[in-house]
């Protein structure tokens, strides 16, 4: 596995820990959580001061586990429904009280909740790091690096561009036990991350579509491009 998809995971990992710490701290008051959360940025570190070339993929396979585990736990507590806002600069917006269209210029990454004039948005670091996906790549050759190869969330993946939509099929996509409403929030695992790559691919704000799960050998996803989000 190529370091760079060594750094991959090592995203996951921090923003999956530090968006758990940081909650459990300043939001729930929980201690256990928080430690846990900052038990996953440790590993995050571990992992990036190791040897590039150790083969990860039994521990990637146990960090995404944590990660839906994590990230849905902050969906629960949020009681959120409505599909999320893929942002190109990496941030992930989940409507909690909002109607209209959020004003992506004035979005501050740091804070967990971002307000305007449409509403309240719980604020999320996107799993895959916008210096992950080299500049000039192709959305199916970027979604294949890090959905197929660093992560191994599916054997194969295919994407293809119609207008304000992106279809991507995927092929034996694994399954990692996500709750309905991180399903319906942020779509299947491999649905989510590919999410992230595309809006950073294209440089496009995106919304989860319909998705088709025929059966366990193939998913078909739709990626709606959010073209009505005012950019400021």
């Amino acid at each position: 596995m190529p370091w760079k998809n060594e750094k991959l995971l090592t995203v996951v990992l921090f923003s999956s820990g530090l968006t758990l710490a940081l909650y459990s701290y300043f939001a729930l008051s929980s201690i256990p959580l928080t430690a846990l959360g900052i038990g996953i940025l440790a590993t995050s570190v571990s992992i990036a001061s190791t040897y590039p070339f150790t083969p990860y993929r039994e521990a990637v396979q146990s960090v995404l586990y944590s990660y839906t585990a994590n990230i849905s736990r902050i969906l629960e507590e949020f009681s959120a429904n409505s599909p999320a806002l893929y942002t190109p600069s990496g941030y992930i917006l989940v409507p909690l009280k909002a109607k209209g269209k959020p004003l992506l210029k004035n979005l501050n990454g740091e804070n967990l909740i971002h307000s305007d004039s449409s509403g309240y948005y719980l604020v999320l670091q996107s799993p895959v790091s916008t210096y992950a996906i080299e500049s000039g790549t192709s959305l199916e050759v970027a979604l294949a690096e890090v959905i197929v190869n660093s992560l191994g969330l599916s054997d194969g993946v295919r994407a293809v561009i119609r207008d304000d939509t992106i279809i991507v099929e995927f092929t034996s996509p694994r399954s990692f036990k996500e709750g309905m409403r991180f399903r319906k929030v942020l779509g299947p695992l491999p649905v989510h991350i590919s999410l992230a790559v595309a809006a950073i691919t294209l440089d496009l704000p995106l919304q989860l579509g319909e998705v088709r799960e025929n059966d366990k050998k193939k998913v078909i996803a739709e990626l709606k491009v959010y073209e009505h989000a005012p950019q400021g």
